[in-house]
C-alpha cells in the first residue's frame, strides 16, 4: 500500500469513527471513489487498534475507576457473594457486567452474518442503503426525551438490545456508534449515558476484531 493511500484511509476512519456516519462505510466508499483496492489484514487492524487508543484515551478515567473498583477487596467481601452480585455491588463494576452482558449477542451475531458481510462489503449499493439505515434511526431519535435513565438504571435488556444492534453493525454504512446510541435513546436512556455505554462497550468489540484479524493473518 502507497503512503498517500494510508494516510488518505486513516484520516477518514480518525474522521468518521466518533461521529454515527459508520467509518467503515465510508472506507468503503473512498476506496472506491479513488480506485483503492482493500486494505491488508495488518493495516486494517493498525486502524481498529488506532480507534481503541482513542477511545481508552478519553475513557481513561472511567476505565481507572471500572478497573480499580473490579480488583478492589470491598467489591467481593460482601460474605458468600456470587459473581453477578459482586458486579452489582458497585455502580463501576456492575457497568462491566453489562457490557459483558452486551457483548454477547454481538459476539454471536458476528459470526453468523460475518461471511455474508465479508461478500457484500465491497457494495457500494449496499453501503448506501445501509447509510440511509443509519439516517432514519438517527432522525427517529429527535422524537426521543431529552432527559432519560442514567447508567446506574441501565438494565440488562438494555444491554443485550444495544449489543445486538451492535452485532447487526458489521454491514459497512450502518453506524455501530449511530445505530447502538440510536437504540439506547429509544429504550430510555439519556443522551450521555447512550452515548458513554455505546463507546465502552465497542472497546470490547474492537480488542476482538483486532485479535480475530490477527489470527487470520496468522501462519499458523
Amino acid at each position: 500500500m502507497e503512503l498517500h493511500v494510508a494516510a488518505v484511509l486513516g484520516a477518514v476512519q480518525g474522521l468518521t469513527e466518533f461521529l454515527p456516519v459508520s467509518s467503515s462505510g465510508h472506507l468503503v466508499l473512498f476506496q472506491n471513489l479513488f480506485g483503492f483496492k482493500e486494505p491488508e489484514i495488518f493495516f486494517d487492524v493498525s486502524l481498529h487498534v488506532g480507534t481503541l487508543t482513542a477511545i481508552c484515551a478519553f475513557f481513561y478515567k472511567d476505565l481507572k475507576a471500572m478497573l480499580s473498583a473490579l480488583f478492589s477487596r470491598s467489591t467481593w467481601s460482601a460474605g458468600n457473594i456470587g459473581l453477578w452480585e459482586g458486579l452489582c455491588h458497585k455502580r463501576e463494576t456492575r457497568l462491566i457486567g453489562l457490557i459483558l452482558v452486551g457483548t454477547l449477542p454481538t459476539c454471536l451475531i458476528g459470526l453468523v452474518i460475518k461471511p455474508m458481510a465479508e461478500k457484500v462489503f465491497s457494495s457500494v449499493f449496499l453501503v448506501g442503503s445501509m447509510l440511509a439505515v443509519t439516517g432514519l434511526l438517527l432522525w427517529l431519535t429527535r422524537r426521543t426525551k431529552k432527559v432519560g435513565r442514567d447508567d446506574t438504571q441501565l438494565t440488562v435488556w438494555d444491554a443485550l438490545w444495544i449489543g445486538t444492534i451492535q452485532g447487526a453493525a458489521i454491514f459497512p454504512g450502518l453506524s455501530r456508534s449511530g445505530t447502538t446510541i440510536a437504540v439506547g435513546l429509544f429504550a430510555g436512556l439519556g443522551r450521555e449515558t447512550a452515548a458513554r455505554y455505546s463507546f465502552l462497550l465497542s472497546k470490547r468489540e474492537l480488542i476482538g476484531v483486532s485479535f480475530f484479524k490477527l489470527f487470520q493473518c496468522s501462519t499458523f
